[in-house]
């Protein structure tokens, strides 16, 4: 919801689709080492995640590298516990994300019974 939100304030449309789908583009500046370094993290194999981590920081520096492991650490961490303890969205979160809840799936998780209210 940021991203959307901070494209709209720069007047820039990204994809959010193209997370999930990649045949899209995100309109994201270094999309492409980015979400190669997100699916890295999530993988099991280390070999893979050195070589997302090389061609980021090789791409935009040791800083951004940094800053792609805080964000992706911390969105797995705040989820994680927000689905084990059951944290519902509220009713402003749910109406304003519904359109790029269904558009990318995210409904469709099987986490999303941990947080959608029971009539979604």
């Amino acid at each position: 919801m940021l991203l959307r939100e901070s494209g709209q304030a720069k007047a820039k449309h990204y994809e959010l689709q193209g997370v999930t789908d990649r045949s899209l583009e995100t309109g994201v500046e270094n999309e492409d080492v980015l979400l190669a370094y997100t699916d890295a993290f999530w993988n099991k194999d280390r070999d893979v995640l050195d070589r997302a981590r090389v061609a980021l920081a090789g791409r935009m520096g040791a800083g951004a590298l940094v800053e792609a492991a805080i964000t992706v650490a911390n969105f797995g961490m705040v989820d994680r516990i927000a689905n084990s303890i059951g944290i519902p969205l509220d009713a402003m979160a749910v109406s304003a994300t519904s359109d790029f809840r269904a558009a990318l799936g995210i409904d469709q998780f099987p986490s999303a019974r941990n947080t959608l209210p029971a009539e979604n």
